[in-house]
């Protein structure tokens, strides 16, 4: 299993995806699994992603690639900016592919509202975390269904974000892209 970095490699080219996305954004958008209300109206908003991909493995189950992703997103009245590594296998004869990313995230502003009757936030910087899948059209053109999640990650006693003390169950996001591949 060689690793290739770059164009030069014949095996496995260098990949990258711009794509332009619309979320459905929750507070505590797991809640339903855990039996927590959070109070919190669902949000509307839209992400500008791209990701780079210069490093890939052939694998048993596929090709393999790594390389960092950024994202910018507007969710309501708050500004979203994120990045960090990305992932993505697409099995041999695919017309699809499964990605993560997974890194750090931004916005203006914290997300404030009551979560069983105490007041909760997120905050302004927390971790970002993303599991989708890319299904390919033609010509490098796709579509994708993305599940996002940012936390702070207190729940699991990280607390490397010293302005987010409080409790925080995390913002979780449902995407459809549409999107092209280089």
């Amino acid at each position: 299993m060689p690793l290739h970095a770059g164009a030069e490699s014949s095996e496995v080219p260098t990949q990258a995806h711009l794509e332009l996305r619309g979320s459905y954004t929750q507070i505590c958008g797991t809640c339903v699994f855990t039996g927590e209300n959070p109070v919190s109206s669902p949000k509307v908003g839209v992400q500008l992603y791209g990701d780079y991909l210069p490093f890939g493995w052939e694998t048993g189950l596929g090709t393999l690639r790594l390389g960092p992703y950024g994202s910018l997103s507007s969710i309501g009245e708050i500004q979203k900016i994120a990045g960090g590594l990305a992932l993505a296998l697409r099995p041999r004869e695919a017309s699809w592919e499964v990605f993560t990313q997974t890194g750090v995230r931004y916005t203006t502003d914290e997300m404030r509202y009551s979560f069983q009757g105490r007041p909760a936030s997120q905050g302004q910087e927390a971790f970002n975390l993303a599991i989708g899948v890319r299904f390919y059209l033609e010509n490098q053109w796709y579509i994708s269904l993305v599940g996002e999640h940012d936390s702070n990650g207190r729940k699991i006693g990280i607390t490397i974000f010293p302005k987010n003390g409080g409790y925080n169950p995390g913002v979780d996001s449902l995407m459809v892209g549409f999107g092209k591949s280089f």
